[in-house]
């Protein structure tokens, strides 16, 4: 019978462990300092999100990027719900089985050209989801031109990205300095503010560290919520759309990335992103292979139809590390933002 190394572990000994682990060293602790918290933190209600309400639970959209047309249907029949479009040379018809009331369509306004797609047709057939241009360094031309070809779409239209990064402080003080510069844009240009928050999507990649992950997911609505309250704005929800990414993990193989890419998977959803989409082990090819796009959508599967994580709203809401670490990101990154903004030109 042949050997399978995922079958066939042995049993596990502390003093074989305790001899082959006593000459590793740990070197800095860089890596191991935590965010400190306020002795006290209490819980926090969050706000409702913008896939649904509080009473649906935790609900999320399964999505994933095709490198090729024939990518398409396969992930749908494999139960995306979301379909990312920013591939060289995708256009509408990429789309031609697809039934556009059945699933979201997110097209990267930035990536590709939209000239391929005739947006009013696909609004007509029910299209959802996003068409959106990335808010940072907009200028009043692109803004003009995308708010005249997404007129009367009933999708999202403005992207906040905040990129890979360590320190989930910058992260969320970037795409708030993102917001205050598209604010002063849309006041030069005299748009409607109303429908601009609205129509806005944060996109953020969310590591391995799950407690970090969960706490920055929950602290980005509610930095979220205070930016449109510091400006007397209405509220309304952000679709925070998580790449669920292992560009931190070290791994000397590739399948060694299951591991990571399933923490970073679990932090999006407990964290209560809208859409989710987990990165394939095999994505640094130039296209991912049919096995790893189908392993990195059965992650989410699993934690949904098999772990029900998406019955609870707010699942980590109550336990005092994620409060104090969500609490402390609001704090640190609000005043990281003011900092930031008073030597804005």
């Amino acid at each position: 019978m042949a050997h399978n190394d995922w079958l066939d572990f042995p049993d596990f000994d502390v003093a074989t462990w305790a001899s082959q682990t006593a000459s590793i060293s740990t070197g800095s602790d860089a890596n191991w300092k935590k965010l400190i918290w306020a002795e006290g933190a209490n819980a926090i209600q969050l706000p409702a999100r913008a896939i649904d309400s509080r009473e649906s639970g935790n609900p999320w959209a399964i999505t994933q990027t095709p490198a090729r047309p024939s990518d398409v249907v396969s992930m749908l029949m494999g139960g995306v719900q979301g379909i990312r479009l920013n591939a060289a040379g995708a256009d509408e018809a990429w789309l031609s089985d697809v039934h556009l009331e059945m699933v979201d369509v997110y097209i990267d306004a930035d990536a590709i050209s939209l000239e391929g797609f005739d947006l009013q047709a696909m609004a007509k057939a029910g299209w959802t989801g996003h068409c959106a241009r990335r808010i940072h360094a907009l200028d009043a031309e692109a803004f003009r031109s995308h708010v005249e070809l997404t007129n009367g779409l009933n999708v999202r239209v403005w992207l906040v990205q905040t990129g890979i990064k360590t320190d989930y402080t910058n992260a969320l003080a970037d795409g708030l300095l993102q917001l205050e510069r598209f604010r002063r844009l849309l006041k030069e240009q005299k748009g409607s503010g109303v429908k601009a928050w609205q129509s806005m999507v944060w996109k953020c990649h969310v590591g391995p560290h799950v407690l970090e992950g969960v706490a920055c997911l929950r602290a980005l609505r509610l930095v979220w919520d205070k930016w449109l309250e510091s400006h007397g704005f209405d509220k309304v929800a952000i679709w925070i759309d998580a790449v669920a990414s292992n560009e931190s993990a070290q791994c000397e193989f590739a399948t060694d990335r299951l591991i990571p890419m399933t923490a970073s998977t679990y932090a999006s959803v407990i964290g209560g992103a809208d859409s989710i989409e987990t990165v394939a082990h095999d994505a640094e090819s130039e296209t991912a292979a049919v096995d790893g796009q189908r392993w990195a959508r059965n992650i989410q599967h699993l934690m949904r139809e098999e772990s029900g994580l998406h019955r609870v709203f707010d699942p980590m809401g109550g336990s005092r590390v994620v409060e104090a670490w969500t609490g402390s990101l609001v704090e640190a990154a609000w005043a990281q933002y003011e900092h930031m903004k008073g030597n804005m030109p």
